[in-house]
């Protein structure tokens, strides 16, 4: 199964506590597309509902999400043979909900 991990996506101190709560793509592609949302040490993840692609889909889609973490990781994959996915943009929408951890 082919899959794209991004970067760890946070603010620029790291010290933030981030809400994900959305990600729009604009992909061409064939079958279903998983998404999960992973935190700093991979220990907490979030798996998204899965996306049934098309090759000319016509419209952006947005799942809907609920994660809160400091860092976050987004990965992309495919779930069986013969299934691919072309990315010309992906949207993640985040914001910042607490400025520090308690404690």
């Amino acid at each position: 199964m082919p899959f794209i991990e991004t970067a760890l996506i946070g603010d620029d101190e790291g010290e933030n506590v981030l809400h994900i709560g959305a990600i729009r793509y604009r992909v061409n592609g064939s079958g279903n597309l998983r998404a999960t949302l992973f935190n700093l040490d991979r220990t907490i993840n979030q798996v998204l509902f899965p996306l049934v692609m098309s090759s000319t889909p016509g419209k952006e889609p947005v799942t809907l999400s609920n994660f809160k973490s400091q860092r976050t990781m987004l990965r992309l994959e495919t779930t069986a043979i013969n299934e691919y996915a072309s990315f010309n943009r992906i949207i993640l929408f985040a914001k910042e909900i607490y400025t520090s951890l308690p404690g």
